[in-house]
């Protein structure tokens, strides 16, 4: 299982509140805690700030190509790793209750992107598009 920044307080909106731990603490948090992996969250607090926009756009399509092939891998342990079903599965295994969030989130993070997101959902692609899956996991 892999945690993210968010558990730590770190979205896109809260990167300045001088509440949010710093990335280095939040890895040492999450290794602590005894997890494999970490989402990158918000775009500059984990990664590579300075690698290029072009080296990261060739990342990015490399991963798509390869989620669009089924040969997608994560030996980095850059994402998670886990579909959607996936995830969903495992978390069943330990709550009672679990609920897709991903499209809530989406839509509550990018309001000014509702039909567009509505459009990947209706096409069945948010997959392949979306980065994270998002659940709510009740006992």
């Amino acid at each position: 299982m892999a945690n993210a920044p968010c558990t730590y307080g770190a979205f896109e909106i809260t990167l300045d509140d001088p509440n949010v731990p710093a990335a280095v603490d939040v890895l040492d948090m999450v290794a602590a805690a005894g997890y494999a992996g970490i989402d990158l969250g918000p775009a500059g607090y984990l990664g590579s700030k300075d690698t290029s926009l072009a080296q990261k756009f060739l990342w990015n399509a490399n991963d798509w190509s390869a989620r669009l092939r089924g040969r997608f891998r994560n030996e980095y342990g850059a994402h998670a790793g886990f579909s959607p079903e996936e995830l969903s599965t495992e978390l069943g295994n330990v709550f009672s209750s679990v609920d897709d969030t991903t499209l809530q989130y989406y839509l509550e993070v990018y309001p000014g992107k509702a039909r567009l997101i509505d459009f990947v959902c209706r096409a069945g692609i948010q997959r392949f598009l979306f980065p994270s899956a998002y659940f709510i996991g009740r006992r």
